[in-house]
Parts: structure tokens; C-alpha cells; sequence
């Protein structure tokens, strides 16, 4: 009688398959999901996606925006030959303009009268030369900017005897129609200097006149 083998038999081991709950739905944490209700939770997760993306779309276009002019109101005056000063205040002359977009300043009168009504910001300044300069005595120095004929922001400093200057600059609500000057006066006899600081670059004046519509935000 042949010999006959002993075979072996191994039941190969079968993949692990998911937990199976009734026909057509699968367990997740020992509860049965079903196929309606995972499509639910998708249809939320996309509707959540675009309400969110709705959002920052509409936060974009509601940012404020600057209320600009056009074009906007700005200026910028200086003098160029000089003119009396004493303790007595006194109305400057800026008598040329370096730019004026609407053309709100005047030479001849030194007025600035704005068009609109909103918030400026100023500025003025003088250079000073006493007529007989003395070392050591010191003399004061005063410039203000005025709205309708009140100072509204002023400026004082003390000058050690020979020539000296002085600025003053504010940020003021104006109406349309306002006037706004500048005024100065100085403990000595003396000139306001028309020349630059460098001597030829009007642009770099000490005794000089600006102004610009400051934009509102909506």
C-alpha cells in the first residue's frame, strides 16, 4: 500500500472587512450610518465652505474707502522778497505759489479760502532777520494761523539775537467759504526773509504758507 503523505491544510487567512450593519450602511463607532446621512453631512460641509467664502467676499466690499476729492484741495505758498516785522502782529504775505490744485489761495490778499467744508491740515512759517542783529539779546518770535480773524494755533519761541525762525502747524475743521491767514510779530525791528534756505530752491523756504484737504473714511 503506497505511503501516503500527511498533508497540511492552512485556511489562509481572509482581509479584514468593515463592520457591516444592515444592508447598504456601515458602522462608524458602533453606530450605523446611513448613505442619506453621510450625503447630508457632505451637502453641510459645502454649504458652510460657501457661506464662509460669502462672508469674507462681502467683508472685502465693505471696507471703507477714502472720501477722495477730484482734484484734491492742496497748496503750498512762499515769499520771495522780504517784508516788515515788528511787536505789532502783523498779516504775512506769502507772495508765490510752488502749486495750487484749486486754486484756493490768494497772493495778493495772503488768504487761503477752501472750497469744502472738512478737515485741513496747516502749516506756516517764517524766517527772520532783526535789522540790527545783537548777540546775546535775545528777542521772541510769534506766528499764528487764523480762521475768520481768530487764532486757532500759534506758536512763540525765544530767538538769541540774531536771525531766527518759527512755524506752527494744526489739523482744523474748515467750512467752505473760511478765511485762513497767517500773522506773525517780533520782539525786534527787523524783516521777514523772503530768500530760501538754500539760497535758491524755492522749494526749501523757511517762510512759507501749505495746506491740504485731509480725506474722510465713509
Amino acid at each position: 500500500m503506497a505511503n501516503r503523505r500527511n498533508r497540511s491544510f492552512v485556511t489562509p487567512l481572509s482581509a479584514p472587512r468593515a463592520l457591516q450593519g444592515p444592508a447598504g450602511t456601515r458602522k462608524m463607532n458602533g453606530s450605523a450610518i446611513q448613505p442619506n446621512q453621510l450625503n447630508q453631512t457632505n451637502q453641510l460641509n459645502q454649504t458652510n465652505q460657501m457661506n464662509q467664502s460669502n462672508q469674507l467676499n462681502q467683508t472685502n466690499q465693505e471696507l471703507p474707502t477714502a472720501a477722495l476729492v477730484d482734484p484734491p484741495s492742496a497748496f503750498a505758498a512762499f515769499r520771495t522778497g522780504p517784508q516788515p516785522l515788528s511787536s505789532q502782529l502783523t498779516k504775512v504775505f506769502y507772495t508765490s505759489e510752488q502749486f495750487d490744485l484749486l486754486e484756493e489761495y490768494d497772493t495778493a490778499t495772503g488768504n487761503f479760502i477752501p472750497q469744502q467744508t472738512g478737515i485741513y491740515s496747516l502749516f506756516a512759517g517764517i524766517e527772520f532777520f532783526p535789522t540790527t542783529p545783537s548777540v546775546g539779546q535775545e528777542y521772541f518770535l510769534r506766528i499764528g494761523i487764523r480762521v475768520n480773524g481768530t487764532v486757532i494755533a500759534s506758536n512763540f519761541v525765544w530767538v538769541p539775537g540774531v536771525e531766527g525762525a518759527v512755524t506752527v502747524s494744526v489739523i482744523q475743521q474748515l467750512q467752505a467759504g473760511d478765511v485762513v491767514d497767517v500773522v506773525a510779530s517780533s520782539g525786534r525791528i527787523g524783516n521777514i526773509n523772503g530768500n530760501t534756505a538754500a539760497g535758491t530752491d524755492t522749494l526749501r523756504s523757511l517762510t512759507r504758507f501749505e495746506g491740504s484737504f485731509i480725506p474722510q473714511m465713509e
